[in-house]
């Protein structure tokens, strides 16, 4: 009998050790917030709230067991350190905007879709169909963002590119007539006018990008892929992204957009 209790103790202990070995898989990842912040998406290192991004690598964590830290840069630095192989995460990110990295980053599937549109100070709303008809105008964007079908006419100065370091710092040269026209997120101007009202005088314009958003991971960390996309599946298919999304929205009634 003894030896019966023996052998059973010892074969629940091999049914536990699957459960009990899966942390061991679990990694730390270091993962880009951009400083200043560009909110909704990243708030400042000391916020109570992380930001559409880091709200979603957390619930990521919750399933996979890795624990994702932020580590805060500006917009261009943060790509060089990509690229230079000391960060491990760049999250929300479309391969076109990469297009000229060295490194063959790995993508997730995706989990969301960013809209850039064009948004004029009041009075300055033009129709913008073709790149062509920004020509010999400032516009303001966010240094080191990229706009794939406009980005050879910024460079080219067809187009004249004004850059700042944040969404923020640009909805504030609009405001102060520093500038007519901006490319930034849609979520962001949403965002933005929560908290500034006065915001919601600008006149939002065609979108100038929309793209879906993934993870994008170092070549070293591949083996974290597969469960970070089976994470991400599931958060899509209980609807607890589109719950992140929907906390840092704020949606003015039609007569007002």
């Amino acid at each position: 009998m003894r030896n019966f209790f023996a052998l059973s103790a010892a074969v629940l202990i091999l049914l536990s050790l699957p459960l009990q070995s899966q942390p061991t898989f679990a990694e730390n990842f270091s993962y880009i917030a951009y400083d200043p912040a560009n909110e909704p998406y990243h708030f400042p290192k000391n916020s109570q709230n992380q930001g559409i991004l880091g709200d979603i690598l957390t619930a990521i964590g919750k399933i996979t067991g890795d624990t994702f830290t932020a580590h805060y840069f500006p917009v261009a630095r943060a790509v060089y350190l990509f690229d230079h192989g000391l960060v491990d995460i760049e999250p929300g990110i479309n391969p076109e905007w990469r297009t000229s990295s060295p490194v063959k980053a790995l993508y997730s599937i995706p989990f969301g879709q960013s809209t850039e549109v064009v948004v004029f100070k009041q009075g300055n709303k033009i129709s913008i169909k073709d790149p062509k008809a920004l020509f010999n105008q400032e516009v303001g964007i966010v240094r080191g963002y990229s706009y794939p079908k406009y980005d050879a006419y910024f460079k080219s100065g067809d187009i004249i590119k004004v850059s700042n370091v944040s969404e923020a710092l640009l909805l504030r040269q609009l405001k102060y007539g520093r500038l007519k026209q901006i490319f930034i997120g849609l979520q962001t101007r949403l965002y933005e006018q929560k908290n500034h009202p006065e915001y919601r005088q600008f006149e939002i314009g065609d979108a100038v990008s929309n793209l879906p958003v993934m993870m994008r991971i170092q070549p070293s960390k591949a083996e974290a892929l597969p469960r970070i996309n089976a994470a991400i599946k599931q958060l899509l298919a209980n609807g607890t992204i589109n719950k992140i999304y929907q906390k840092y929205s704020y949606q003015l009634a039609p007569e007002n957009r």
